[in-house]
């Protein structure tokens, strides 16, 4: 029976002539030349779920890896919170030790420094021709006939007179170093011994900074104390923070209020609870999938990498830091029950991190981010598998080289495969025309012997 297939991506009639299933031939010799592929088609399976479980595996590490940067970047305190009920007029900090509080705050004035304006030299780099030495803030200053406005600048700039000099428009800006009305510019004149035309004239009133009777011309802004009101009290401060407003409370203001702000000192743990639930979360969420890739038949069984790294991580819940304190001080410990225990999961405890940090902040500190502590070691490990050079990258890259080379092998197997199939196909194709001729061969042969034999 003829059999028709498009082997060899062409339309091919079999076996039209004796009884020799030849598709059956073509196809059991191009199965034999497949089979050859086989254990690398299986290999490379194999080492591509690896290849997959490694990427998998360093994406929770990297998940990971942001959870204990933040843990280990934040500052764990027992800093107390203040909430401001309208924002922008101040800013409001509280130590561990400040006791919450409620309290009303006004800030009447802002801090400033002190700010003159000159007049106009028509050039900044022309020589003034002014000889003479003036005083800024009791300090004398010389000035010589050969210096422009520039130099005049650049000499107190570098003079450490409490005062910072600019130049807008070829007119000199004298600006005081600190806020407060006690850092106020003080100026003395005095008459200039150059040639003509400056000669006899006062050297800071021709700068156009101070008036003939001596006193300040042209004020831009008053050197002014911060002043605020807390509750009524009045406070008063050279500078726009004030330490200790109330034990432990400093407060920064930073523009003049329109109505009393209302304050409240509380405790401030959220942000350090969030972090540690979201590195205990993170944590288990990576130490689960350890868990499942190397256990029997996992993607990962007995790859010493994954399994280290599964062992690495559970050691630093024994970790102190130097101190007295241990995990389950802080409120990590490994999971209550015996599966999740014996898996490594851990569970935070927020009433007791709170606690702990409330009495003894800088050991908590110490025992979560010292040298010794137990994010530091965790960062330690994470950062060994995630850095460009880390033992992650490094097994992906060996697995790709790996699946790279079994491509190059199938590849040529492939090339092999399509170079047989043409000689099978022709091979069978010749064949067929064989037993084709052979068929007519045989077909006369017995038509001539019939015709000798009289046979019709």
């Amino acid at each position: 029976m003829a059999t028709i297939t498009d082997i060899g991506d062409r339309t091919q009639i079999w076996g039209m002539n004796g009884g020799v299933n030849t598709a059956d031939l073509v196809d059991m010799e191009l199965q034999a030349l497949t089979l050859k592929s086989q254990p690398y088609i299986q290999q490379k399976g194999y080492f591509t779920a690896e290849k997959n479980a490694w990427v998998d595996l360093q994406g929770k590490v990297k998940e990971f890896q942001a959870a204990v940067r933040e843990l280990k970047d934040f500052y764990v305190t027992n800093e107390k919170k203040a909430t401001l009920s309208k924002e922008g007029f101040a800013t409001v900090t509280a130590a561990g030790n400040a006791a919450d509080a409620k309290f009303q705050l006004e800030v009447n004035q802002v801090a400033t420094q002190h700010k003159i304006l000159g007049g106009n030299q028509g050039s900044s780099t022309d020589a003034l021709g002014y000889e003479a030495t003036v005083q800024i803030n009791g300090k004398p200053l010389d000035i010589t006939s050969d210096m422009s406005l520039e130099k005049i600048a650049e000499a107190i700039n570098k003079g450490s007179y409490g005062a910072r000099a600019n130049i807008v428009n070829n007119t000199l800006v004298l600006t005081g170093e600190k806020t407060g009305k006690g850092s106020a510019i003080t100026l003395t004149d005095a008459p200039s011994s150059g040639s003509s035309p400056q000669s006899g004239k006062n050297v800071l009133e021709g700068l156009g900074l101070l008036s003939s009777s001596g006193t300040i011309k042209n004020e831009l802004q008053a050197a002014k104390d911060a002043v605020i009101t807390v509750d009524g009290v009045t406070l008063t401060s050279p500078e726009n923070t004030i330490k200790n407003a109330l034990n432990g409370v400093d407060i920064t203001v930073v523009k003049e209020s329109t109505e009393k702000v209302n304050v409240d000192i509380a405790s401030n743990v959220t942000d350090q609870v969030d972090k540690m639930k979201k590195f205990v979360d993170v944590y288990n969420k990576l130490n689960s999938y350890l868990h499942e890739v190397t256990k029997k038949d996992g993607a990962l069984q007995g790859r010493s990498v994954a399994v280290n790294l599964k062992r690495e991580l559970g050691r630093f819940i024994n970790e102190t830091g130097g101190t007295s304190l241990h995990g389950f001080d802080v409120g990590i410990s490994l999971g209550k029950y015996a599966k999740d225990g014996a898996n490594g999961a851990l569970e935070f405890d927020e009433k007791k991190f709170k606690e702990t940090l409330e009495k003894k902040p800088d050991e908590v500190r110490e025992l979560l981010q010292g040298t010794n502590g137990m994010i530091t070691k965790v960062y330690s490990v994470v950062e060994s598998n995630m850095s460009e050079t880390g033992t992650l990258k490094n097994k992906i890259k060996g697995v790709e080289k790996t699946i790279e080379g079994l491509n190059s092998i199938l590849k040529r197997h492939d090339e092999n495969y399509e170079r047989q199939k043409e000689y099978i196909i022709n091979k069978y194709s010749k064949f067929e025309a064989m037993m084709s001729s052979l068929n007519l061969q045989n077909q006369f042969i017995t038509a001539q012997l019939k015709g000798m034999s009289g046979e019709k």
